[in-house]
């Protein structure tokens, strides 16, 4: 069932396509004479119209190495993400802003005054006039302009250029700007910072005896020589958990590092007692009871001792990171420091505009109009319209062409063709005569409007009577009929008024057939 629906559609298709082929064949003339006026109108539109000229110039927009310098100053700082400020832009923004009027409205001022006839808005301009855009890939900007004057035209490249070039140059002093005033109080907040956490320091280390009294460390160089640590520490220090000698022997390193001294000559009078401390209790252990007075006032020196030696820890933790505050403000005032005055040597330099890699110049060819592709427009336009045409005006007409159309609007089946050829018409009309009783005639009924001469199809015999679709009564005196149908000369109307009078007389009709002229 769906293989029979789908010949079905596409026998449909078929002949629906073939109607309006017919169609056009018989408007042939028509279509042509559309189809030429409207190539004519084409070509006449494509000499008399002005031609628009396109111009255009290349420009590197990656900085030069000076530049590129310069704008990392920030970028390299992690502080410049907490103001806001970026080194560049991405293509896309870039674009944007050199279509702004921050950037061009000087441009086109300068175009309204040189042409009288530019009504456009500033929007407007740069849609239909201005195209800007990058080189797939690369950093190359290519700018092009379109214009009826190549003066002007020429003229205004060169000032797109130059307000492009100026822009790249204040661009970047005014980032180098935004650098320094960053910068500059950067270095304020982080001086003070620096002072502030060195005084904390400095005190820190005085009051605890961490150097000489004046706050300046200048031990001798033989106390840094041979171990790191004192003898007394390894031998003594295995019961404080809280003060290990590794613990120490770093303290001693860093400090050692930093300010090129040792620090162990501070503790070791205490670490010395406390080790004579416990050699004598040691002995006399030996020779007292543990009961004993004098045992017992030496455990709680010892213990003492040992209580004193626990402070040292809490000591160097504070140290280390009173000094390691100083160390980063030091390290971070140096760098701020270091990049403003970087900046301001950069402000002092003079700075170099985007490169010019191809100058303003005028295409050989002109941008409009494109004679070839107006008149090709122009020729199937007029061939669609004409064929819209066409059609209309027969359907308008109401003429019959289609072997469908008939069958449809006489609700009779057609047989076949009939040929130009009057020889194979003869044999065709042959066995129909043989058919007939004496004194019958064989009646064909023309399906035309017109009467045309049937000589072209039959040639002339007795015993054929033709019938014209005006004498549709005549019907009745013969008993057998032979429908021809002329395609393209009868129209519905007629065929409607026909249909009634085959009602009457359809078993009379021996046959069906369409010419195929």
């Amino acid at each position: 069932m769906e293989n029979s629906s789908n010949q079905m559609e596409n026998q449909n298709g078929e002949i629906s396509l073939k109607k309006y082929l017919n169609i056009l064949l018989i408007e042939k003339k028509l279509i042509i004479c559309l189809t030429l006026i409207a190539s004519i109108i084409g070509v006449t539109y494509s000499l008399i119209k002005k031609p628009v000229w396109r111009g255009e110039f290349k420009i590197v927009t990656k900085e030069n190495n000076s530049s590129q310098n310069s704008n990392s100053i920030l970028s390299n700082n992690p502080l410049s993400s907490l103001v806001g400020i970026k080194k560049t832009f991405d293509n896309k923004t870039t674009l944007e802003i050199l279509n702004s009027q921050s950037v061009l409205k000087p441009v086109y001022e300068f175009a309204k005054k040189n042409d009288p006839k530019l009504n456009l808005s500033y929007k407007k301009w740069v849609n239909q006039k201005l195209f800007v855009k990058y080189e797939l890939g690369t950093e190359v900007l290519v700018a092009s302009y379109i214009d009826e004057n190549k003066k002007l035209l020429l003229s205004i490249l060169h000032e797109i250029k130059n307000k492009y070039q100026e822009y790249s140059v204040s661009s970047r002093k005014n980032n180098l700007s935004q650098s320094i005033k960053f910068l500059t109080n950067q270095q304020k907040v982080l001086s003070g910072k620096y002072q502030k956490s060195l005084a904390e320091f400095n005190k820190f280390t005085i009051d605890n005896g961490l150097g000489n009294i004046d706050g300046v460390f200048s031990l001798d160089d033989s106390s840094r020589k041979g171990s790191n640590q004192s003898p007394l520490l390894n031998q003594n220090t295995q019961n404080f958990p809280d003060f290990t000698p590794q613990a120490y022997n770093e303290f001693s390193t860093q400090r050692e590092k930093s300010e090129g001294i040792p620090i162990a000559q501070r503790y070791a009078i205490q670490f010395a007692n406390l080790e004579s401390k416990e050699a004598l209790y040691n002995q006399l252990s030996t020779l007292l009871k543990p009961n004993s007075q004098t045992i017992i006032e030496l455990s709680k020196e010892i213990e003492s001792l040992k209580k004193s030696l626990k402070r040292p820890n809490e000591i160097l933790i504070k140290y280390r990171d009173l000094q390691s505050t100083a160390e980063r403000n030091k390290l971070l005032l140096y760098n701020i420091s270091e990049n403003l005055e970087l900046a301001k040597l950069e402000q002092v330099k003079q700075l170099i505009p985007w490169q010019v890699i191809s100058p303003p110049t005028i295409n050989e060819l002109r941008e409009s109009p494109k004679r070839k592709q107006i008149v090709l427009i122009s020729f199937l336009a007029g061939l669609f319209l004409s064929s819209i045409i066409s059609v209309v005006k027969h359907n308008k007409k109401g003429i019959v062409f289609e072997k469908e159309d008939f069958e449809k609007y006489l609700d009779i089946k057609f047989d076949g063709y009939v040929g130009e050829d009057i020889n194979l018409n003869t044999l065709f009309i042959k066995k129909f005569k043989e058919n007939l009783n004496k004194g019958e005639y064989l009646g064909i009924l023309k399906l035309e409007d017109n009467d045309s001469d049937n000589s072209k199809y039959f040639q002339k015999d007795s015993k054929i009577k033709f019938i014209s679709v005006e004498k549709l009564e005549e019907l009745e005196n013969f008993r057998n009929i032979l429908l021809i149908a002329y395609s393209g000369r009868i129209k519905i109307k007629t065929l409607d008024k026909i249909k009634e009078y085959l009602k009457v007389y359809k078993n009379n009709i021996k046959g069906s057939f369409l010419t195929n002229s």
